[in-house]
C-alpha cells in the first residue's frame, strides 16, 4: 500500500470514528432518518424528508409553500443528530421522524426522535411552540377536543393544550415501558398500548388510569 493511500485510509477511519463517536454526519444526510407519511388537508401537503426538513406544498401545482428548516439554512458543512436544547440553533433540522404529522384548524403536529413533539403553524411554518418529553417520541400524536396526546419511550403518556402545548394533566401518565403508538382516544378516555405487554385506558380529563389488560405481548402501535 502506497503512503497516500495508507493515508487516506488513515483519515476516513478517523472520520468514520468521529462520526460514530459524536453522531455528527453531513449536513443532508442522517443516521437515523425515520419514516412518515404524507399529510393533506384544505389543499395543502405536509410531510417531513429524511433530512428533518419539515415540508408544506400546494396541493394542486406541487409548489412548496415553506419548509423548516429552510433550504438555505439545511446546506452545507457537517450536522450533528443530536437532542435539541434551547440555546440550540432555531434553524436546526429534526431529527428522525416516524409518526405522521398531525394537523388541528392551526397547527402542524410533528413528533420527533429528538425528544420533542413541535407544533408548527400551518401558514407559515413557524415553530409556536415545542415540548420535550424525556426520551424519543416515535409515534405520532392524537388531537381530541383541543388537547394534544402522545405517549414517549420515557414510559410516560402525555396531554397537552393544542394552543399552548402547556400540560393538561397534574402529571403525565406513566405505563411499565415505551409508549411508540399514537392513542386512541373517544369522549371519556385514552387508550395507550405499551411494551410492556398492556394497553392502558386513561380518564381522559384527570390522567388517572381506569383500567390495564395484558394482552400477552408488546403493542408497539
Amino acid at each position: 500500500m502506497n503512503p497516500v493511500t495508507k493515508g487516506g485510509l488513515w483519515v476516513l477511519s478517523l472520520i468514520v470514528l468521529t462520526t460514530t463517536a459524536t453522531g455528527c454526519v453531513p449536513r443532508g444526510a442522517m443516521a437515523n432518518p425515520g419514516w412518515t407519511v404524507l399529510t393533506a388537508e384544505s389543499g395543502v401537503v405536509y410531510t417531513v424528508l429524511s433530512t428533518g426538513r419539515v415540508v408544506a406544498l400546494d396541493a394542486a401545482q406541487g409548489n412548496e409553500l415553506w419548509s423548516y428548516p429552510s433550504e438555505q439554512a439545511a446546506k452545507g458543512g457537517l450536522g450533528c443528530s443530536l437532542p435539541r436544547t434551547d440555546s440550540e440553533n432555531a434553524e436546526a433540522p429534526l431529527d428522525a421522524v416516524y409518526g405522521i404529522p398531525v394537523l388541528t384548524d392551526e397547527l402542524v403536529l410533528v413528533a420527533s426522535y429528538d425528544h420533542h413533539l413541535y407544533a408548527f403553524e400551518r401558514s407559515s411554518g413557524r415553530i409556536v411552540w415545542d415540548f420535550a418529553a424525556d426520551e424519543a417520541v416515535i409515534g405520532g400524536a392524537t388531537v381530541y377536543d383541543g388537547v394534544v396526546y402522545f405517549g414517549a419511550s420515557d414510559h410516560r403518556v402525555y396531554a397537552l393544550d393544542a394552543r399552548t402545548g402547556e400540560s393538561v394533566w397534574d402529571e403525565p401518565f406513566v405505563t411499565g415501558h415505551w409508549v411508540w403508538g399514537a392513542p386512541a382516544v373517544d369522549e371519556n378516555r385514552v387508550y395507550v398500548g405499551s411494551m410492556d405487554h398492556y394497553v392502558y385506558a386513561i380518564d381522559r380529563q384527570s390522567g388517572v388510569e381506569e383500567w390495564r389488560r395484558s394482552v400477552g405481548g408488546s403493542v408497539p402501535g
